[in-house]
């Protein structure tokens, strides 16, 4: 299981099978821009929760991580940080992403 929410526990497969009764299929691009740990209680680590939700968007779309070369779809996911607000600059190497994965 994934999550819980609502008293109810939610799996991977029951994430694909809502974003594919959403229409999304192989070869589509989606944006995911959300706060994923509102989705319910993680009934896994961090780690695995985000490994989970990261493997249904791609196998929605048809995107590898792996060989992104024969990937047939997109998922963008923004990350960032509100430091750039202060210092007008952010390096991904040396600062922590605060929101997003």
């Amino acid at each position: 299981m994934l999550f819980e929410s609502n008293h109810q526990k939610y799996s991977k497969n029951d994430l694909v099978a809502v974003l594919k009764n959403a229409s999304i299929c192989s070869g589509d691009s989606i944006c995911v821009h959300s706060e994923l740990f509102r989705l319910g209680k993680m009934l896994k680590t961090k780690d695995e929760f985000l490994n989970d939700i990261i493997s249904a968007l791609c196998s929605c779309v048809g995107a590898d991580i792996h060989k992104p070369e024969s990937s047939l779809g997109t998922v963008i996911v923004p990350t960032f940080t509100y430091d750039f607000c202060k210092s007008g600059v952010y390096d991904k190497k040396t600062q922590e992403v605060k929101l997003g994965f």
